[in-house]
């Protein structure tokens, strides 16, 4: 997968503030448009400048408007119903907007769950044949070790054998110098065998050494097996862990969509109940602009 760019709130609010300036409403895809990144983070984003931007704007009416000013804009109810209505219906075409670009969004979240459900399955089939390929690797040295094993121990036996014959022709050789006139037929027969027992020695003593060697390698061999299955078992084990995540995140995501379909309803609500007509009283321009000050 290529690798996501970073969304910043700064970067954002840069881009709101310039689609705003320009007679346009900010939404989430304009701005995913110029400058990519995920779709819930932008979403987030947006929302919070929507919200300092609402509390701004309202800020400045506060503080802009008094009771005298009230009655000149808002002149009777009808013109009051007319420009509260016009503010409800902006949010609800932009909480439908949001609820469409969270749709949109949930279904980012699908896809990447199941494409992250199949690299899983793969990572699984692949660490299984891996471990099996150990196992059968590790086996296969443990056999090969224990055959090296006793083949030392074997050429320790003839070491021990070797020394004991060199042993005894010496002490053999020894006797028969005394009688060198009369059994050098013997001794040189006896320093031939001395001399292939020897041979023999050096021989057991190169084998013992290859021997050795072998065994560390195999001893190696299997350390090396022993690291790759544990680095599998972590590999696995972070991509459980990245899989819960995005498991959260789509959650997460289905609760905020719910939130502002029940906003959405709320707002349908209370403006049927504006537009209601009421001809048996008619508010005072005291009552609505107090009202407007509540809202």
């Amino acid at each position: 997968m290529p690798a996501e760019t970073v969304v910043t709130y700064e970067k954002v609010v840069e881009i709101a503030e310039r689609i705003h300036a320009e007679g346009s409403r900010p939404t989430v895809d304009l701005i995913i448009a110029e400058i990519g990144g995920r779709r819930d983070y932008v979403r987030r984003f947006l929302k919070q400048w929507r919200e300092k931007k609402k509390a701004e704007e309202q800020a400045l009416i506060d503080s802009a408007i008094n009771e005298n000013l009230a009655k000149a804009i808002f002149k009777d109810r009808e013109e009051y119903m007319r420009a509260h209505t016009s503010i409800f219906q902006v949010e609800i075409d932009q909480l439908e907007n949001d609820c469409s670009s969270m749709e949109r969004g949930l279904a980012e979240l699908y896809a990447e769950n199941e494409e992250l459900r199949a690299l899983l399955q793969k990572e699984r089939e692949e660490h299984h044949a891996t471990v099996k390929n150990v196992e059968h690797s590790k086996a296969i040295a443990e056999g090969a070790w224990k055959e090296a094993q006793h083949q030392i121990e074997i050429l320790k036996t003839d070491l021990g054998n070797s020394k004991i014959q060199i042993d005894r022709a010496t002490k053999r050789l020894s006797r028969q110098d005394q009688n060198l006139g009369r059994y050098s037929s013997e001794v040189k027969t006896a320093q031939l065998q001395a001399k292939k027992l020897q041979d023999r020695l050096d021989e057991t003593l190169a084998k013992l050494k290859d021997a050795q060697a072998k065994g560390d390698a195999f001893a190696k061999t299997s350390e090396r097996l022993q690291e790759q299955n544990d680095e599998l078992n972590a590999r696995t084990m972070q991509t459980l862990a990245d899989h819960i995540t995005e498991t959260n995140l789509r959650i997460e995501a289905e609760k905020l969509c719910t939130i502002a379909t029940e906003r959405s309803l709320a707002l349908q609500s209370e403006l049927s109940d504006l537009l209601k007509p009421k001809a048996e009283e008619t508010p005072s321009v005291e009552k609505s602009s107090a009202k407007v000050k509540s809202r």
